[in-house]
This record gives structure tokens, C-alpha cells and sequence, in this order.
């Protein structure tokens, strides 16, 4: 359905991306509501990557089964996997033993790889929910929703009401396949913003989008753009920092991709003090100045010293469309927390990441789009051995 006919149909549905608090992973479920209301029982629910640490992720796992089951039929319109590794799929066998009891059911499952590529944990989920394997739908070689050059031509994998679920870009075939290169970048687009959900993406992932003809008029402003943990735009630029060779070609490549992107919002579903020092403050900086938002905090990791500061992890306050998973550090008092509680430099505070959108009808319409940080608690701080520095603010 167009924006003209949902005008005419006076529709105004609402899509809500959720950046679930999963620990060092992704797991993304995309509510969409009819009427425009926000409620318990979603008229379509799409699940993008379930992966993270279990220590961590009980709560995203129970509040997916929580909104599966508030359904009348149990239903999971979507499952989409951008990646295969452990950080995509890591907990959907989970996942599946919470969905078992309540007979819940899977439409479609689209699945970054080739044919009879499905990771254990996803097989095991699909085995659980009685889903039949040979329904599983996979990308095919550098598939692309775009390539038609058109709004009216575009492709999709799903669609609910307005709402398309589209492949920017999959780089199956590339110049070494591995594992990881089994991966995807998935757009979620109402026609008015988009949400840009990527797999780890590889060189040759970017350098397909690149070359997508007027790529600009057919994808909606980007109202939030997931960083990868993996992929080009992390390795570059930590070559980059420390010194290394990164050819002008390759840099050239992914400075054209993030301008054509250009997101409202940079997020980072990111676990707290990880291995992969994501997300550098170093890549969010590629993406320039995101939309004005209200004051927050976020965290990031520096990887070059900040004056008398060493490289390390920054508690940041911000008033620009930043956001992470584990907000702050240590003694910063977060939105929606107690203020009296006690913040001694112990603690790391954590949540969802929320994007609310939608086609912004009538003479007084709400806002397009809203971005929330939705607090779900503290936790004693795993790395309390490393160096945690609350960078001044703006």
C-alpha cells in the first residue's frame, strides 16, 4: 500500500522497531498496529536476529513469548535472520521452549545464507514450534529489493498494512565466503522512514548498495541505522586509528555509504565492557551529526586517548540521536530510575532502545517518528576492573 492510499484510506498505522536489551547481540522485534495504538496485542510481529547473552536476555525472551501469546492466534507473522553467528541466533532455541507451551505458530522465516544454511539454535527453534524446514526461505545471491529503480517497483520479503520489510543488500557471494559473509541488511519501511537493520556487513555488502542507481529517492529517510559489531565499518576504522593501512579506495567506499544512509538515529545493541569494543565512538563519528534529541546519556567505547585520558569506555551525555543498549556507567542518574538510589561506579544501567513510527496524518498529527530509552534495571558491572571515564558534556 502507497502513503497516497493510506491517506485516502484515512489509516494511519503505527510501527514500533524495539532494540530488545539482550546483552552483546541483536534481537529487534517489530510491532505493528492498526489502528495507530499502541497495545498488547500487535496486529503483526516480525522478529529480526535473536541472539545474545543469556545471562542477560531472559527479559527479552519473555516479553517476545508475552506478545506472541496476547495474540489470538499465536502468531509470528516474521522471523528474519541477518547473520549467523552466535550474536543473531544464539537464543532462539530459547526462545522457541518459551514459545513450545503456548502452541505458538510461524508464518514466514527468511534466513541470510544459502539453501540448507540454517543455524543449530534457529533448527532446533523450528523444530520446536513444528515449523517445516523445508518452508524456510533463504536470500539468493546478491539479492536486492532495490535494483528496480523505482517506489512502485521495489521488492519485499513481508508486508503488513503499509509497513514493507525489504533487502538492501546480501552479500552471499563474495570475494572469500565464510561464515560471517553469509549476512544481510534488512530495511524496515513505511514509506515515510525507514529503520536500517544490518548483519555484520562486509565490504562487498556496502559496495552493493553503493551501487544501487538513485538509491537516495527510493529509500525513505533513514530514521535509524543499527550498528554492525562486525564488518568493514569496525575493522577500518580501528585500522585506521592505529595507524594501519586502509587503502583510499575502500575508505572512499565507506564514507559514500554512510552519507547515503545519512540516519536520524545511530543505535548499538551492545553488551556491557564487550570484547569488540563496540560501538567505537570512532564509527558512530562516521555517520556525522545524527537529529536533534532530547538529553540522554550513552556509551561508547574511545579508541584514541581523549587528552590526559587513555583509550577506553566513556559514559556520554548527549542531546543529539545517539543511543546504546547499556546507557551509562557508574554514577549518572537515569531517566526513569530513582534519583535517591545510590549510584556508586559499580553498576551499568541497561534497556531498550524504542522507534516509534508512522505516516503522520490529520490537521494535528503526532509526531512522525519518537525515540525512547525504556530503562529495564542495573546490574553489578562485569569489567569493574577496566577504566570507565564520564567524558564532559557537550
Amino acid at each position: 500500500m502507497t502513503v497516497q492510499k493510506a491517506q485516502e484510506g484515512k489509516q494511519n498505522p503505527l510501527t514500533v522497531v524495539k532494540l530488545l536489551w539482550c546483552g552483546q547481540g541483536m534481537t529487534a522485534l517489530v510491532e505493528i498496529y492498526n489502528d495507530g495504538v499502541e497495545k498488547e496485542e500487535a496486529d503483526f510481529l516480525g522478529l529480526v536476529d535473536c541472539g545474545g547473552d543469556r545471562e542477560y536476555a531472559q527479559g527479552a525472551l519473555d516479553y517476545i513469548a508475552r506478545k506472541v501469546g496476547a495474540r489470538y492466534r499465536k502468531l509470528l507473522d516474521l522471523v528474519v535472520v541477518t547473520q549467523q553467528d552466535a550474536s543473531h541466533v544464539g537464543l532462539f532455541e530459547d526462545l522457541g521452549r518459551l514459545l513450545q507451551p503456548l502452541r505458538a505458530k510461524l508464518w514466514t522465516v527468511f534466513v541470510a545464507g544459502g539453501k540448507g544454511a540454517v543455524p543449530e539454535p534457529l533448527r532446533e527453534f523450528l523444530t520446536l514450534l513444528r515449523y517445516d524446514l523445508r518452508q524456510v526461505e533463504f536470500d539468493s545471491p546478491m539479492q536486492n529489493s532495490y535494483l528496480r529503480g523505482t517506489r512502485a517497483g521495489l521488492g519485499w520479503i513481508s508486508e503488513h498494512n503499509g509497513t514493507y520489510f525489504r533487502i538492501l543488500a546480501s552479500n552471499l557471494v563474495t570475494r572469500c565466503f565464510t561464515e560471517r559473509a553469509a549476512s544481510n541488511v534488512l530495511v524496515v519501511d513505511n514509506g515515510r522512514l525507514a529503520v536500517v537493520l544490518p548483519g555484520d556487513t562486509g565490504i562487498d555488502t556496502i559496495n552493493e548498495i553503493n551501487r544501487i542507481p538513485n538509491l537516495g529517492e527510493l529509500l525513505p529517510p533513514v530514521l535509524a541505522f543499527a550498528l554492525p559489531h562486525l564488518g568493514v565499518l569496525a575493522t577500518a576504522v580501528r585500522n585506521r586509528v592505529a595507524g594501519g593501512n586502509v587503502p583510499d579506495d575502500q575508505w572512499a567506499v565507506i564514507e559514500k555509504f554512510t552519507k547515503a544512509v545519512s540516519p536520524q538515529n545511530v543505535a548499538a545493541s551492545a553488551g556491557p565492557f564487550n570484547p569488540f569494543k563496540h560501538p567505537a565512538q570512532e564509527v558512530i563519528d562516521l555517520f556525522g551529526t545524527p537529529a536533534p534529541d532530547e538529553a540522554h546519556w550513552y556509551v561508547s567505547y574511545d579508541l584514541r586517548a581523549q587528552g590526559a585520558e587513555s583509550e577506553g569506555w566513556r559514559t556520554r551525555r548527549t542531546e543529539v540521536g545517539v543511543r546504546t543498549t547499556v546507557e551509562a556507567f557508574g554514577d549518572v542518574v537515569v531517566p526513569g530510575t530513582d534519583p535517591e538510589a545510590v549510584h556508586d561506579g559499580t553498576r551499568f544501567w541497561y534497556g531498550d532502545i524504542v522507534y516509534r513510527f508512522r505516516l503522520r496524518l490529520g490537521p494535528e498529527p503526532e509526531p512522525a517518528a519518537t525515540v525512547e530509552f525504556v530503562p529495564r534495571g542495573t546490574s553489578g558491572t562485569p569489567g569493574a576492573g577496566e577504566a570507565v571515564v564520564r567524558a564532559p558534556e557537550p
